[in-house]
């Protein structure tokens, strides 16, 4: 029978060929206390982390990726844009992830994801490393909902913020692999080895899902396959929709900020490289923090005060990195540290909470959710850049990114509240 709260129902009537529906199972005692077993935790945490790879091995190495290839900073940058606005496809998919199921979608982008590295491989080239990108791209904004459905069908809410916040160590993971490992293929051989080595590790995080991670069980009532993302997302709750607006909200306050960050270090305390990567490893330092936290803290602490408390440090802390960090590029540092730690505890802790506002279609609105996040640092990285070119000064473009925090802040404690039981049995 179909859960009579708004916004819970798998989208009855907007449906025209019938399929079997997903429900989450019994958890049995074998599972760990996450609710899912180690292993297949670690085997999603390491698939997960390979597809962070082809996201994240870029920005460090764009100097490098454009002599190997033979073309302009500003090509290769321009590539990498393109990956990015293609999350913007992802609520498209929501529906699919519905009506193919979670452990299929998952399988289905690594396969593609390495196919595509491994053909860009063997052809070589500027233009079939941009569309490999782009490949990557949307295939990590397809994966990545799907396989959050996923935990979020098997794992108690009451544990989810644990299980998710493992997942999440892909995310920092993913950096500590590709700066290492990217650094020695570039410095040996082409771009090639790269989307070699990448397509490698995506086909084998492919085996580890097929291996590891069990099908969600079928269960007896059916459901029919969505008309079109829009009804999907017409069929949302009014609180679940709202959490895509808290969403693009804080990821555009974060982008304005880090857009910028950069520039007004070099300018204010006249970092060059090593001093840059001193800081990428602080904001890199308060990623892993902000995510064991929500490990060890949400789950009993509680997921939205997490995600409003994360919120409020983080508005807070981008002011006063111009207001005292002026002086001192330590205290600048300390406070970029504690500006990172908020939005990643917010970040991380917000994945479980919303998967809890749509238990009939978890797929469609994380898929939703990744289109704001990708919407959200399209329009910040524009928006920062104008900020800065306009005022010429840090503390404006901080005052804007406190201002969209302080706004997220309030659409969070007036429009989303927990639902602690959202049928996933314990």
């Amino acid at each position: 029978m179909a859960d009579p709260r708004p916004g819970n129902n798998p989208l009855p009537t907007l449906f025209a060929e019938p399929v079997m529906s997903y429900r989450a199972p019994m958890s049995t005692q074998s599972e760990h206390r996450f609710g899912v077993t180690p292993v297949t935790l670690a085997a999603l945490t390491i698939a997960r982390t390979a597809v962070n790879v082809s996201r994240r091995f870029t920005y460090l190495f764009v100097p490098a990726l454009a002599r190997a290839l033979g073309v302009s900073v500003g090509a290769v940058q321009g590539a990498v844009a393109l990956q990015g606005a293609t999350g913007m496809a992802s609520p498209l998919f929501g529906p699919s992830i519905e009506r193919w199921g979670r452990r299929r979608t998952m399988i289905g982008c690594l396969m593609v994801m390495s196919a595509a590295g491994l053909i860009g491989s063997a052809l070589g080239g500027f233009a079939a490393f941009t569309v490999v990108l782009a490949v990557w791209g949307l295939g990590k904004m397809v994966h990545d909902p799907a396989l959050l459905a996923w935990v979020g069908d098997r794992v108690p809410y009451a544990r989810r913020a644990a299980a998710m916040g493992v997942t999440e160590l892909s995310w920092a993971l993913s950096l500590l692999v590709s700066a290492p490992v990217v650094g020695w293929l570039l410095g040996h051989g082409d771009v090639r080895l790269v989307m070699l080595a990448v397509g490698g590790g995506l086909a084998g995080g492919a085996l580890l899902v097929i291996r590891f991670v069990p099908a969600t069980s079928v269960a007896a009532e059916r459901v029919v396959r969505v008309v079109s993302p829009w009804a999907a997302w017409l069929a949302l709750s009014v609180p679940a929709r709202t959490a895509v607006l808290y969403s693009f909200l804080i990821v555009v306050a974060n982008e304005v900020f880090l857009i910028d960050l950069g520039v007004w270090l070099e300018r204010t305390h006249g970092l060059g490289l090593a001093g840059l990567g001193l800081a990428a490893l602080v904001i890199g330092g308060a990623e892993v923090l902000g995510e064991f936290l929500v490990i060890g803290l949400a789950d009993r602490f509680g997921k939205r005060r997490m995600v409003l408390w994360g919120t409020l440090l983080s508005a807070t802390m981008y002011v006063m990195v111009p207001l005292f960090g002026g002086g001192s590029p330590v205290v600048a540092l300390g406070f970029v540290f504690a500006a990172f730690l908020g939005v990643e505890v917010a970040f991380v802790a917000s994945f479980p909470l919303i998967t809890s506002l749509a238990p009939g279609s978890r797929a469609v609105l994380l898929s939703a959710n990744a289109g704001a996040h990708a919407a959200g640092r399209l329009s910040g990285a524009a928006l920062g850049g104008v900020l800065l070119a306009v005022t010429g000064e840090f503390l404006p473009v901080t005052v804007t990114c406190f201002a969209f925090g302080a706004v997220a802040a309030v659409v969070l404690a007036r429009q989303i509240k927990e639902d602690r039981d959202d049928g996933v049995p314990v």
